[in-house]
């Protein structure tokens, strides 16, 4: 267990010897168990650490880490973590030197990142890795425009990996779908590639569920929160339909097929169940028998006719099969 002498010593060192040389910013350390109160940086720096490293949703720090603040010339705030165990592990067996090479070496590859254009860095997987998401499109209406680029088909959807180049509160976020020439310039499996862009557009919009309709209207951030630790939703009504989304709700219906989320609506809904695509931003879950599938399709396709075409990510209505644990187009079954 890490100890606040190599803590205090560790932090020294960087901003003596690492930042100053490298980078601006500070350094902070934030110990287990640690709640951020009103700092809203601290709170999305909490539940993005607590996602990506633990895969848990919570405001309650999981872990000690030491974090690099740093601002850009936009303003904007990053964060570099590292846990602080591994790092005094590392220290225990190699010493300062390698600790301190290994930060500088992260921070000088995000410097290259922030100070160039993001598209002369498309080859270089380690620098992007982080920007990597994945987002859900109509395969039948895009398939043109996605026969040079990464993704994988189910039924009439395709889940598509893209590279988001900036994203700020004015402009919203701006992506690009990766080509196949890039992808086989970074000489990384697809496994690989798809577990970091799924965790990391997990750690950008976390699920929700929400059990009305109304819910969905600006929502407070904790509600629907039925992946979080100590989360109380913990059964579906058979007779409700609820839908799952994303906190940003913005091609939201990617949240279904986060790691261990159809698992976890397959415990609340007491088994199998029917997956409704309504828009490329959610999706609906019907329990098996609640509903006749003919009058879910006929809803759908109403749906469908009513939004705008860009919007429609289905024609078909998916089976969740709980003890098979895995989702087919109901047409296969």
């Amino acid at each position: 267990m890490v100890n606040e002498g190599f803590i205090n010593e560790l932090t020294q060192r960087l901003e003596e010897d690492v930042l100053r040389n490298t980078s601006s910013g500070h350094v902070f350390f934030y110990k287990d168990g640690f709640t951020a109160g009103e700092d809203l940086e601290e709170i999305e720096l909490i539940r993005s650490t607590n996602i990506r490293y633990h895969q848990v949703e919570s405001d309650v720090l999981i872990g000690n880490y030491i974090v690099i603040r740093r601002k850009d010339v936009h303003d904007i705030t990053s964060f570099c973590r590292y846990n602080a165990d591994y790092l005094f592990t590392v220290y225990i067996d190699k010493g300062w030197d390698v600790i301190l090479e290994l930060i500088k070496g992260d921070l000088e590859e995000c410097d290259r990142l922030d100070a160039s254009d993001v598209f002369t860095q498309l080859e270089d997987y380690e620098v992007i890795r982080e920007r990597l998401i994945i987002r859900p499109v109509n395969y039948t209406a895009n398939q043109y425009e996605l026969k040079n680029c990464v993704y994988k088909p189910l039924g009439d959807m395709a889940l598509v990996l893209y590279l988001v180049i900036r994203e700020d509160e004015h402009s919203g976020l701006g992506t690009m779908k990766i080509p196949h020439v890039i992808f086989e310039k970074w000489g990384r499996s697809m496994t690989d590639v798809w577990n970091a862009a799924l965790l990391n557009t997990n750690v950008l919009a976390p699920p929700r569920m929400y059990m009305l309709p109304w819910d969905c209207y600006k929502p407070p951030y904790t509600k629907g929160a039925f992946m979080a630790l100590g989360s109380d939703m913990d059964k579906i009504d058979f007779h409700r339909s609820p839908i799952v989304t994303t906190t940003k709700q913005l091609n939201g219906a990617i949240a279904i097929f986060y790691p261990g989320v159809m698992e976890r609506i397959a415990q609340m809904a007491g088994g199998s169940y029917y997956i409704v695509f309504t828009s490329i931003h959610e999706a609906k879950i019907h329990c098996v028998g609640s509903v006749d599938t003919d009058i879910i399709l006929d809803t759908l396709h109403e749906v469908n006719r009513t939004f705008a075409k860009e919007e429609t990510l289905s024609e078909i209505i998916y089976y969740y099969d709980a003890d098979k644990k895995s989702i087919e187009p109901l047409e296969r079954i």
